[in-house]
This record gives C-alpha cells, sequence and structure tokens, in this order.
C-alpha cells in the first residue's frame, strides 16, 4: 500500500489541511477581535449629537463629517436619548 492519496502524498495533504484550519482560524479570531473598535461607539453617538442637537462640544479632536454620516440611519430610529446625562453645567464665570 503507498502512501499517496490521489497522487499527493498523505503527508502533504495533512500540512495542507492544517495550514488552511490555522489561516482560518487566525482570520476569524482577528475579524472577531478587530470588527469594532473601542472609539467608533463613541464617534457613532457624538455624530448623532452633531446632528440631532446641533452640538460639537464633544470629541472635537476628530473632524465631524464623518460621524455625522456614521450617525446618519440613527436619524430614522426613535431614539430615547437620556437628556439627564446630556445636559452639562457651565459655570457662571465662562458664561459671562
Amino acid at each position: 500500500m503507498s502512501n499517496h492519496i490521489l497522487g499527493i502524498p498523505a503527508l502533504e495533504k495533512i500540512t495542507v489541511a492544517i495550514l488552511i484550519l490555522f489561516f482560518l482560524i487566525s482570520g476569524l479570531y482577528y475579524a472577531a477581535a478587530n470588527s469594532i473598535t473601542s472609539d467608533e461607539k463613541t464617534h457613532i453617538t457624538v455624530g448623532y449629537i452633531n446632528l440631532r442637537f446641533n452640538d460639537y462640544r464633544f470629541n472635537i479632536e476628530h473632524p465631524p463629517f464623518v460621524k455625522q454620516i456614521a450617525a446618519l440611519p440613527l436619524l430614522f430610529l426613535k431614539l430615547h436619548f437620556p437628556f439627564d446625562i446630556y445636559r452639562v453645567s457651565v459655570p457662571d464665570d465662562i458664561v459671562k
């Protein structure tokens, strides 16, 4: 009996199968670990605040356009926005 399956040595088939399985598992792990970054939630929330309330005080280190495009579908939903958390108290000396 030979060690060849369909003209290809069995050891080579096993090696190829192990490599394909390794690449599949590492690709799935990478996709799960990097699918949403930690700041995307913040950017989308700030984009929603920009669009809905015309308020640009939050997350000013990034331009608002891309955040607003990402949050655009949220305008079509009836979302409950926590106004108590949103209200920011401004000291009197800053307002004057």
